[in-house]
């Protein structure tokens, strides 16, 4: 949960000041991040019940 509270932070540093990157891309950045992880979970879940019932 801390790596999710500092990477708005990192990508502000990234692209510099924050007046020059809309907050809207940097939410939208996160999110798809955020919905990856998810999915990739989701994904890695699915498998090991698989294994388990196998």
């Amino acid at each position: 949960m801390s790596s999710q509270s500092t990477m708005p932070q990192a990508l502000g540093e990234v692209a510099g000041p924050a007046k020059t990157v809309p907050e809207i891309a940097i939410r939208a950045m996160v999110s798809r991040t955020a919905v990856k992880t998810m999915t990739r979970t989701r994904l890695l879940t699915e498998n090991r019940s698989r294994e388990l019932r196998a």
